[in-house]
């Protein structure tokens, strides 16, 4: 792998590790918090309460109220909690579209190397000079592209990351401040070490 690309792409993997977590966080709040305990509690209604059609139906309903409202955070006495969410895991998709063009750009380099080394190979071969001045350079990537091209990649790619870092953390302070416990609980588990509150207080520290 290029070398010019490795620390970027290192961190590329670092955020993701951090979008993955986010996700997983989320995913086992929804199937565990939400949905398991909706439905025990759905089965209890049905054994105890449930004494007709009407009845049955009533506690359905609940039960899907409940399961969208809490799946989607609309649970929160915050009115704006569910579009937060909804934007962070649309910052996570654009992410992923930086990254997927940084790492075709970083292929297709890949095979053109290879491609100049398999020609300067069969040309020493047949006597002759591997390169010449009109080929196009092997160990770097060409100027104009790392100029031009590569840092827009770059750039977008921190605006996605510093942006999924901003509304996490907003996101987080809500949910600790929240009365319902599930999503105070999820925000522990979101931020387990205080990484995200803890940077927000170092900058607040700074700024004094």
């Amino acid at each position: 792998m290029k070398i010019e690309l490795v620390p970027e792409l290192h961190h590329c993997r670092i955020v993701c590790s951090e979008m993955i977590h986010f996700v997983y966080q989320l995913q086992y709040y929804i199937l565990f918090e939400v949905l398991e305990c909706s439905w025990d509690e759905l089965l209890k209604t049905i054994e105890n309460n449930t004494t007709d059609l009407d009845s049955l139906i009533e506690a359905h309903s609940k039960y899907l109220r409940d399961v969208s409202s809490k799946g989607l955070l609309a649970a929160s006495h915050d009115a704006n909690m569910m579009p937060r969410l909804l934007e962070l895991l649309a910052t996570i998709l654009d992410y992923k579209v930086a990254q997927d063009n940084l790492y075709n750009y970083a292929m297709a380099e890949i095979e053109r190397r290879e491609r100049l080394a398999q020609t300067a190979d069969r040309r020493t071969r047949h006597g002759q000079w591997g390169l010449t001045d009109q080929d196009d350079t092997l160990d770097r990537i060409p100027d104009e592209q790392f100029e031009e091209l590569v840092p827009g990649l770059l750039r977008t790619l921190n605006e996605y990351s510093m942006q999924f870092k901003r509304e996490l953390s907003q996101l987080l302070i809500t949910l600790s401040a929240d009365g319902d416990s599930d999503l105070r609980f999820l925000s522990f588990r979101l931020d387990f070490n205080e990484f995200y509150l803890g940077s927000l207080k170092n900058v607040g520290r700074k700024t004094r």
